[in-house]
């Protein structure tokens, strides 16, 4: 026995076992490994997110196409004009259908079109489709025009009206227009105060 009444160290100590756990800290490689995995994870529902949200609340605005206050010799007021941005009285070029752009022009100068009016149809229940049909054509023929512009059978009353599904968003919009089925005119067809409600 050593002082302080102490053991002795024993010089023989047991060998460790093969099966025996080594303690290893926390591995480097594990913990990038998992932070890689989150990181990935994070990024790929953070782009789905992106990718569907802008593709369920973008709406692409119309831009404004200019007006030319003071249009040149071919008359051209705006070329390539959207439909949402006619207004009453506008003389039509290269005019195909009420809901697809045409280029406005002078009256004077040749179009086969021109914006007559506007109304809004009556009633909360969407009428249905014939219905709406007829009331948009009989609204439009009330529609004045100059009483000196010669009308004939080469003229269409043309119009666009809510569908079923603008009629539930509010949309009431009956809009009215007169097209040539052939050639052009350089006259307008309104009054030279033109009226957008039909009388």
């Amino acid at each position: 026995m050593l002082a302080n009444d102490r053991p002795e160290p024993s010089p023989y100590q047991p060998p460790l076992s093969a099966t025996a756990p080594t303690r290893r800290p926390f591995g480097v490689f594990r913990f990038w490994r998992i932070l890689g995995i989150l990181c990935v994870a994070a990024l790929v529902f953070y782009g789905a997110g992106k990718l569907i949200g802008t593709r369920q609340s973008t709406v692409v605005p119309e831009t404004a196409v200019p007006r030319d206050a003071n249009p040149g010799l071919d008359g051209v007021i705006a070329s390539d004009m959207p439909a949402a941005q006619f207004r009453v009285g506008d003389c039509l070029q290269g005019f195909t259908d009420p809901l697809q752009p045409a280029t406005v022009v002078t009256c004077e100068n040749a179009h086969n079109a021109q914006y007559i009016g506007s109304f809004l149809a009556e009633g909360d229940a969407f009428p249905g489709s014939s219905e709406l049909l007829s009331l948009s054509e009989k609204g439009c023929k009330a529609i004045r025009l100059d009483p000196g512009s010669a009308l004939d059978s080469s003229w269409l009353y043309r119009f666009s009206h809510p569908s079923k599904a603008t009629w539930a968003e509010g949309d009431r919009a009956v809009d009215c227009f007169l097209s040539l089925t052939d050639g052009t005119v350089r006259s307008s067809l309104l009054p030279q105060t033109p009226v957008s409600m039909h009388s």
